[in-house]
């Protein structure tokens, strides 16, 4: 609600399309949007870094390697192993494609964002 009398507010005198026409606030956007999406994605993998080792040192794994002393792993042992591995980076995989893909999509049809720079 505007104030009553002639005073009128600083802000109902701005051109808010101004700001973002300008070739050097679109550049120092951009920066600001990578630099954020940099951070948040080096937090995230450390994130999963961290709760990984957590999960693995807690495990029942770790006791079976101290109770096993050092003894190779069985054939079907390895083959189970790669299967967990690659369905697991198959999942990521397809998180990382989906999350990239919702990202695309909320800038371009949301926030209105048609170009990179």
């Amino acid at each position: 609600k505007l104030p009553e009398g002639d005073a009128t507010p600083e802000w109902a005198d701005i051109d808010w399309e101004a700001p973002l026409a300008s070739p050097e606030m679109d550049a120092r956007i951009s920066r600001y949007m990578f630099g954020s999406y940099a951070a948040i994605s080096t937090l995230s993998l450390a994130g999963g870094v961290a709760l990984g080792m957590r999960t693995f040192d807690t495990s029942a794994a770790v006791e079976l390697i101290e109770k096993e002393g050092g003894k190779k792993p069985t054939i079907e042992a390895e083959a189970q192993a790669m299967r967990a591995a690659v369905r697991a980076l198959g999942w990521g995989t397809a998180l990382s494609f989906g999350v990239t893909a919702a990202g695309v999509l909320t800038a371009k049809y949301i926030i209105g964002i048609e170009t990179i720079a």
